[in-house]
């Protein structure tokens, strides 16, 4: 039997996993293609081949070929030989390799004649590959709508299966540029936040400008809305990178005044960046054991992204948010997340802006969206006995623990809207494209 080692293949994957598997076997064993290397039997390596042929293969279809016009046509298949395909996934050294592979897999194909069934190994025949449009995690997803909406509002361990079978190993993810989508922003000076209101009453301007960590930041329980990534009572700050971005998200109408301030981090947040997902996945070794489980996150991320990143208009209802809810509660509490050795929780989740295509959003949540207070705002007053929200949401933030961002000074400004653009595009009626085509 042929004796191969992993010096006999240039592909990183494959190549890593021989020197994991050769161990196995007596070091006396020597590679018929590199004498002084241990080896392995090409038994023990042709199934490590065919789990990526086999699934990711198929026998190509016989086409008609026409030399000139009224030849008899000339049955042509479709696709590469087994030798080129072994050749060009796993990078042999020499065509002797590929061809001990090729005849390895020939004799461990498991077909039965007496089934009927036919071999799927042949060096005579030719191979393409197979584009699966099939993805177990977008089942998964719609699933866990279903029955979270539904059925079970509250997480069942069905529920945190089917979010783990979605994001587990997610902070492995890196894009062509290798930039991971798991990642830590600092205490960084120069890096900003933008947060907005509109505030038509003079008043209530003043006091927004005067204490804007209160008035701007995350509110006390009572007064939290229920949002795309938190339900209602549950911290969550709403920010955008860029102040254009920030003021396009609250949509505020012409003649109406918007108090916006720009925050920074104070303390490091660990992030979820969905907008890297946009890029195309760096590329793994197709022999990698989760290679597969890696491009169905990405495709899976991909549509993910674009559903977090959906407007919510006037007449969406509560129910539309609670998977987003869901998703990132889980995320934010109970999925494993690693920055090098260190077990961390994800604080933040950064997703594409709905209402300008260029702009970035962050959802950031917990204790990490507290904005630290400024004395400013005066002395506290007792939340039971004020009837001023201002006083009341003043009382509440002094009693917050450590805080995860804090207003820029000299960023609070006073914007009136003079106006505002839209862009759109016409849809037919279905029906009136199809009297159209008749």
């Amino acid at each position: 039997m042929t004796t191969l080692c992993p010096f006999c293949f240039a592909e990183p994957g494959l190549r890593r996993r021989l020197k994991e598997l050769r161990p196995k076997f007596p070091r006396e064993l020597k590679c018929d293609f590199h004498p002084s290397r241990s080896g392995i039997p090409v038994d023990a390596i042709s199934p490590i081949i065919d789990a990526v042929i086999a699934p990711n293969y198929m026998i190509g279809e016989y086409q008609p070929y026409y030399a000139g016009e009224g030849d008899k046509a000339d049955w042509q298949q479709q696709g590469s030989s087994l030798r080129d395909i072994i050749s060009d996934l796993t990078q042999a050294d020499e065509d002797g390799i590929s061809d001990a592979i090729v005849s390895q897999l020939i004799d461990d194909d498991p077909y039965d004649p007496r089934d009927g069934g036919e071999p799927f190994y042949g060096d005579d025949q030719s191979y393409v590959r197979v584009e699966h449009a099939y993805n177990p995690r977008s089942e998964a997803w719609e699933q866990f709508k279903l029955e979270i909406t539904y059925n079970r509002r509250f997480f069942s361990d069905l529920a945190r299966d089917r979010l783990r079978q979605l994001f587990e190993n997610i902070h492995l993810q890196k894009d062509d540029l290798g930039q991971p989508v798991v990642y830590q922003i600092g205490a960084d000076e120069a890096l900003r936040i933008y947060r907005a209101r509109q505030i038509n009453n003079a008043g209530e301007r003043e006091n927004a400008i005067a204490d804007p960590a209160n008035l701007l930041g995350t509110p006390p329980r009572r007064f939290r809305a229920a949002g795309r990534m938190n339900a209602a009572g549950v911290p969550a700050l709403y920010g955008a990178f860029d102040f254009d971005t920030c003021v396009a998200e609250i949509r505020p109408s012409v003649g109406s005044h918007v108090v916006g301030a720009a925050f920074r981090v104070i303390r490091p947040l660990v992030v979820l960046d969905t907008t890297r997902f946009a890029r195309p996945a760096r590329l793994h070794s197709i022999f990698s054991p989760n290679y597969t489980e890696r491009l169905q996150q990405w495709s899976f991320m991909q549509r993910f992204m674009f559903e977090i990143s959906q407007p919510v208009l006037p007449d969406d209802v509560t129910l539309d948010y609670i998977p987003t809810q869901a998703v990132a509660e889980f995320i934010s509490n109970e999925l494993d997340t690693y920055i090098g050795k260190a077990k961390l929780n994800v604080d933040a989740i950064i997703f594409s802006s709905a209402q300008r295509p260029t702009g970035r959003n962050i959802a950031i949540f917990g204790d990490a969206a507290v904005v630290e207070h400024t004395e400013s705002a005066g002395e506290p007053t007792t939340p039971e006995r004020s009837t001023d929200s201002t006083d009341f949401w003043t009382s509440w933030r002094l009693e917050q623990p450590s805080a995860g961002l804090a207003v820029v000074p000299g960023s609070v400004l006073v914007h009136n809207v003079t106006g505002v653009s839209f862009s759109h595009e016409s849809m037919e009626d279905p029906a009136t494209q199809e009297d159209g085509e008749n």
